[in-house]
């Protein structure tokens, strides 16, 4: 997200805590970051909600960029979330393919590929946070 600290590792970590309005108790927020290839990840936890802001590069696809490093042969992760900016096409198992683009809120189910359409670069902020955290901590 727009504060999570960067540094020269692939991954970046942060931890603040700060006061909760009406308790005055603490609450911890964890920011975390990861890049590989055409891809960049943010995730922020704050108490029991996590939140990631998902970037592709124009010329990113899911089986060319990830797929070596998650090991499958298709995404196994569910995504929720929505389209910031740019447009993703996402082609499901069972062949089905969807395209998404700014403003759309979306429901990725397991067992598909996805690709950058166009020369934007695709942002997406998604809140199913086992995604978030899985992409972004490997």
């Amino acid at each position: 997200m727009g504060g999570a600290r960067a540094n020269a590792s692939p991954n970046a970590r942060g931890r603040d805590c700060v006061a909760h309005r009406r308790t005055g108790s603490a609450l911890w927020i964890d920011k975390f970051s990861r890049e590989l290839g055409k891809t960049r990840v943010d995730v922020v936890r704050i108490g029991g909600t996590t939140a990631g802001r998902f970037a592709f590069e124009p010329g990113w696809r899911w089986s060319d960029c990830v797929k070596p490093v998650a090991g499958t042969d298709s995404c196994q992760l569910r995504h929720v979330g929505v389209v910031h900016s740019g447009r993703l096409a996402v082609e499901h198992e069972d062949g089905t393919e969807v395209e998404i683009g700014p403003g759309e809120a979306y429901v990725i189910e397991p067992g598909h590929d996805a690709w950058v359409v166009g020369d934007e670069r695709f942002v997406g902020f998604e809140f199913e946070s086992r995604s978030a955290e899985e992409y972004a901590t490997g």
